[in-house]
């Protein structure tokens, strides 16, 4: 991959910088990187310890571009795989050192990184979840394609995670979804609830992909196939619901009651390419889950995403959001709103 040179100037200070892939002697200089926005408190553990960066790096699961002033890595940007469950490419720890901020290095980095993933020939979109207590991330990869596509409510313990800026009003921070297609063009069959029948159309026709929505689903059958993972003691659950059978009530339950953390919190990612996804997300729906959004063009299967707040209370007006992602909120708080509590 070649590098970029570039110049960017604010308030009249120059900058210049060089855009590149990530070497094995940058790995302190990107954990510092991270350590100024976050202290210890970042969410992928793994970005504190400079082999698996490394190793990462290397195997391509998680590529590394930086931008470099003068000999330092200022900043970064990681393109994370999900193979073979997903054929995405997730945009990860987008972080600038506060002592360059203010010369939209990130807008250049989102720019650099879309030539590497365009040229990737298996990547059947690009996806981002961002924060919602800034919305410049938002503003900036809206710029370059993406499409707002839903939350992931009561995402971040704020009493773990330290970052520059304001508090908020929620005990945990909610991230809004983002994706923009690539490769993929066509979502095949999805199944959806009559409710959000409208919702998912006009989604898909923003994406500019295929879709034909049904809104009658078959029975549940079979033993459910769920995935259960902890993001990095968050307390958030994020149940991988590949395949919704007889049974998906009682699975669902017995997860649950194993979590006791207070700030408990979990989101459900409803596999809506198969017709048992319309039950699976109406028994959801009566154990208090309610509509999020979606995780579209995945490459494998399509995905609904659903939340349960456990006992938590969710303030939706203090989130900071992009005009498009506003919409989202309002259709959202909706369903929160409607939820079975």
């Amino acid at each position: 991959m070649e590098e970029q040179k570039l110049t960017l100037t604010h308030e009249g200070e120059s900058l210049s910088l060089i855009l590149r892939d990530f070497r094995p002697t940058d790995a302190r200089q990107v954990i510092e990187c991270i350590r100024d926005e976050y202290g210890d408190t970042y969410l992928k553990r793994g970005f504190y310890d400079p082999a698996y960066l490394v190793a990462e790096h290397q195997a391509g699961r998680c590529r590394l571009l930086v931008a470099e002033t003068k000999g330092e890595a200022v900043a970064l940007l990681g393109l994370k795989r999900s193979l073979p469950r997903e054929k995405i490419c997730e945009w990860v720890a987008a972080n600038v050192r506060h002592k360059y901020r203010h010369f939209g290095i990130i807008s250049r980095l989102n720019d650099f990184a879309t030539l590497q993933t365009k040229a990737m020939p298996d990547v059947s979109a690009v996806y981002a979840v961002m924060v919602t207590y800034h919305a410049f991330a938002q503003h900036s990869l809206e710029s370059i394609g993406f499409v707002p596509c839903g939350f992931l409510p009561n995402y971040l313990a704020l009493d773990r995670i330290t970052h520059s800026y304001g508090a908020s009003p929620n005990l945990k921070q909610a991230d809004a979804i983002m994706v923009r297609p690539e490769k993929q063009k066509e979502a095949g069959r999805l199944y959806l609830p009559p409710e959000h029948e409208a919702w998912g159309q006009n989604l898909y026709a923003e994406l500019q992909a295929g879709a034909e929505i049904v809104t009658v689903g078959a029975k549940l059958q079979g033993k459910s196939i769920i995935a259960a993972e902890d993001e990095g003691g968050q307390a958030n659950c994020i149940l991988w619901l590949e395949h919704s059978g007889e049974d998906l009530g009682e699975q669902v339950r017995q997860l649950m009651a194993r979590l006791t953390d207070p700030l408990q919190t979990y989101n459900v990612f409803l596999n809506i390419s198969e017709p048992q996804a319309i039950p699976a997300y109406l028994l959801l729906r009566e154990m208090g889950y309610f509509f999020a959004g979606f995780r579209p063009l995945c490459g494998t299967r399509e995905i609904m995403v659903l939340h349960h707040p456990g006992a938590l209370p969710t303030d939706f007006d203090s989130l900071v959001l992009t005009p498009s992602m506003e919409k989202w909120r309002e259709y959202v708080r909706t369903c929160y709103n409607k939820r079975n509590k």
